[in-house]
């Protein structure tokens, strides 16, 4: 009982440490969506994709939406609550899986290479800018996705790794949200023309939005501050607006409290209108 004790007290303090997606352990409080979500494989790596049970047009947008180091698709679908509202406004929406960490306390739990981070995507140097290309290209020639109508979204390092998506890919993308996650490369290469929202919480110890080292983090890793983010971006030719929401932290469960106390709207509403916005410009 002891160990059992012991062992779970470790896991916590893990967990804790770590660039999380959200708080592991707190259930989801949203509907489901009335579609069908299946796992689609490519290569070796999957994604999950949710489609509603009607879809108005040959031609459907679709959301990319990336779950945050230490998270996986299934958490990030669960927990962002968006399927309800792509049921309402005709929306796919694919949910990547980054790889995977190497120990057993790892297990499922994934990563990104965003340039400068996380963990093991990161190290072995993993071809994710590749893999979400491979995921697009898929979602238009094999679910007939608008290749018009691509949006991408992250939280974290999830945000991270859409941000170097969009620099490296920009032809491929209409608009990006990207939440609690900054650009972690030194420069954008090509952003030109692209609609960019950034969220984040002021309250954040994990990345927190005035940059500079994490105080929850164990990533060494030197953070632009969300204003440094948007000149970066502004540079290369994008157009970025912020929403840093006040008394908010890092996790998905916060910011969307965070977003109804200041805006009156679940994250995922702001997503959604964000991206229906920019869909008819």
């Amino acid at each position: 009982m002891y160990y059992k004790f012991l062992l779970i007290c470790i896991l916590a303090l893990f967990l804790n440490s770590c660039d999380a997606s959200a708080g592991l352990f707190n259930k989801p409080k949203f509907k489901s969506g009335n579609g069908v979500t299946s796992v689609v494989n490519i290569d070796g790596r999957t994604y999950r994709l949710y489609k509603p049970s009607y879809l108005p047009s040959e031609k459907v947008p679709v959301l990319l939406a990336l779950h945050g180091a230490y998270g996986n698709a299934s958490f990030i679908e669960q927990h962002l609550g968006i399927n309800a509202l792509a049921d309402k406004y005709g929306f796919m929406i694919a949910y990547p899986n980054g790889t995977e960490g190497v120990t057993m306390l790892m297990k499922n739990k994934r990563m990104w290479n965003s340039g400068n981070c996380c963990g093991v995507a990161s190290r072995r140097n993993i071809d994710d800018v590749g893999f979400l290309t491979r995921i697009i290209n898929d979602l238009v020639y094999n679910h007939s996705a608008d290749p018009k109508r691509v949006f991408i979204s992250g939280h974290s390092n999830g945000s991270m790794m859409s941000y170097r998506f969009i620099c490296e890919r920009p032809e491929m993308v209409t608009a990006m949200i990207g939440i609690a996650g900054p650009l972690t490369l030194n420069r954008c290469r090509n952003a030109r023309g692209l609609k960019i929202l950034h969220i984040h919480g002021a309250k954040d110890k994990f990345v927190p939005s005035y940059g500079g080292l994490s105080k929850k983090a164990k990533t060494g890793l030197y953070y632009k501050s969300i204003y440094e983010n948007r000149k970066i971006l502004e540079q290369s030719g994008a157009n970025v607006e912020i929403k840093e929401l006040p008394n908010t932290g890092h996790h998905l469960h916060e910011i969307n409290q965070g977003a109804r106390n200041n805006y009156s709207a679940s994250l995922a509403e702001i997503i959604m209108d964000f991206i229906k916005n920019k869909q008819k410009q």
